[in-house]
């Protein structure tokens, strides 16, 4: 197996977030995984970054925070796709009650 780090950046995460990639692979399996962290104006929120492929939904990180403007970490989103080779856009779009600032980070790293 291999892998390839395709996004990795501290914060804040802009929305939507487009990360342009090339597919090593024709028909094959792909794992994506996807990290970061965030945080709320608000207290008992369900913070979340949903993930696009191809403007297709992927799979969705979340987290529940239970105070306020405290920096939390996503559970890390792993998904299983069939990729053709060539050019795709994966987007990540944080909930609309989610802060992100210099103080967190993302990552998505492909394992094909």
């Amino acid at each position: 197996m291999l892998g390839e780090v395709l996004y990795s950046a501290p914060g804040p995460l802009k929305s939507p977030t487009n990360i342009d990639f090339k597919s090593p692979v024709v028909g094959a399996p792909v794992l994506f995984f996807v990290s970061g962290s965030g945080w709320s104006n608000y207290k008992d929120q369900l913070l979340n970054v949903k993930v696009d492929l191809d403007g297709k939904h992927c799979t969705t990180m979340q987290v529940f925070t239970n105070e306020a403007t405290s920096h939390v970490s996503f559970v890390c989103s792993i998904d299983l796709v069939t990729l053709d080779f060539g050019p795709h856009t994966l987007t990540l779009h944080p909930s609309d009650n989610m802060v992100t600032d210099s103080n967190d980070s993302f990552a998505v790293t492909m394992v094909y």
